[in-house]
């Protein structure tokens, strides 16, 4: 049996809003197979999530999209409880689009399901499972460019996804990489991976046809840190890039947890 609470929130995040409503990646993909497309995330360290949710049988014009028929509710499964998603409504390309939101907490290693409800009738949803926080180990010999670095982060359990990405600060601009993984990093709940900072550095400069710089070496960087982006997927998230690993969308219904995690690793320059 789920609890019940509606919850009428107002949050002074009308930038952050604008910028959600004009972003592709939350621009769910029509399919009149589906009644409703879904796309959003659930992050363990956001203040706010934020669930697009649009009625595929609404024609795309600006009077059709004026209202939301229905409601949307988030469920936490273990907890037993629910909660009623209040929605802004945005102006976007002449119609409205409806960015559901929660300001609840959270939780890893848990399970939580998104209806949409009309008339008490579930038409559509979709169950994501979120991650634990995992502790990071990081091991190195020096701070030299030429040391390699082992990274352990600790759980990843089994049907978790990881991507890191690696950034050098170079004439002042961010140079990003994304480093490789697989799943032979995985070991008992254990991901660990290894890297070296020059060869990351050659792969960004020397390795790409794109920037003309020549080999760059750690002492030619604007800062002596590296810049170590790592989000963490909860299990049965699938749906990215098979190149980078990044997710996409690419499906009708697309709700994933996670959470994001910046480290600062020192090295001589």
């Amino acid at each position: 049996m789920f609890k019940r609470t509606h919850i009428a929130l107002v949050i002074p995040i009308m930038t952050l809003l604008i910028m959600i409503s004009c972003d592709n990646s939350l621009q769910p993909i029509d399919n009149f197979t589906e009644s409703y497309s879904i796309y959003g995330k659930l992050d363990l360290k956001a203040d706010t999530n934020f669930i697009r949710v649009k009625d595929l049988n609404t024609p795309l014009l600006p009077e059709a999209t004026e209202t939301f028929e229905g409601e949307v509710v988030l469920q936490d499964v273990n907890a037993g409880t629910e909660e009623v998603l209040d929605f802004r409504r945005i102006r976007f390309e002449d119609i409205f689009v409806y960015n559901f939101f929660t300001t609840q907490a959270i939780s890893g290693q848990n399970e939580y399901r998104l209806q949409v409800r009309k008339s008490g009738e579930v038409v559509s949803e979709i169950t994501a499972r979120t991650p634990e926080i995992a502790g990071i180990n990081i091991q190195r010999e020096s701070e030299s460019c030429f040391s390699p670095i082992t990274v352990r982060l600790d759980p990843v359990m089994q049907g978790e996804y990881l991507t890191v990405e690696l950034s050098f600060v170079f004439s002042g601009i961010r140079y990003p990489r994304i480093l490789p993984l697989s799943e032979q990093d995985r070991t008992d709940g254990i991901f660990e991976f290894t890297f070296t900072p020059q060869s990351v550095l050659d792969d960004i400069f020397v390795n790409s046809p794109v920037f003309q710089f020549g080999r760059v070496l750690c002492r030619d960087l604007s800062e002596g840190n590296i810049y170590m982006d790592i989000v963490h997927y909860g299990e049965g998230f699938s749906n990215r890039d098979e190149d980078n690993g990044l997710p996409v969308p690419g499906t009708f219904k697309t709700l994933y947890g996670l959470y994001s995690e910046e480290v600062l690793i020192p090295i001589l320059n």
